[in-house]
């Protein structure tokens, strides 16, 4: 299913459960997977300097907020953060964690556009269909049409 919000657009598997919190999207899969997406949207109007200020800001921020939750003690980073792609007008920064048991997989996402940042949480257990589908969520993340 297609979704808007946040300045973006996105897709998850139609099956997932979808619910909010506050403005935070929150899916979950039929395996357990748990998808939560949060961010920002710059609004309002200023030069090309101070758009950049916020943006770095915002940027900073969801960086703070990932690396804490990638320090809990019980995961082990095994991908820092890094950028990884930039499509569509969208740039994404990752990193990927584990627990000390290779069990459960955290992966976050930084995406980031013009007008807006995205912090992305995807945890499940560490298996490769998972993966997969936290990489075909993340390849769908898109500047929405009406941003």
């Amino acid at each position: 299913m297609r979704r808007i919000g946040l300045g973006f657009e996105f897709e998850v598997p139609d099956t997932w459960l979808e619910s909010r919190e506050g403005s935070r999207f929150v899916y979950e899969g039929g395996s357990q997977e748990l998808l939560t997406i949060s961010g920002a949207v710059i609004e309002g109007i200023g030069d090309a300097s101070e758009l950049e200020v916020i943006r770095r800001q915002l940027f900073d921020g969801a960086v703070r907020a990932v690396s804490a939750a990638a320090a809990n003690p019980e995961l082990r980073t095994v991908k820092p953060l890094s950028k990884e792609s930039t499509t569509d007008g969208v740039d994404c920064w990752t990193i990927h964690s584990e627990t000390e048991g290779r069990e459960i997989m955290l992966s976050q996402a930084i995406c980031t556009a013009p007008r807006g940042v995205l912090v992305i949480t995807f945890e499940a257990a560490n298996e490769a269909d998972a993966l997969a589908a936290y990489r075909r969520f993340l390849g769908s993340v898109k500047i929405a049409a009406h941003a």
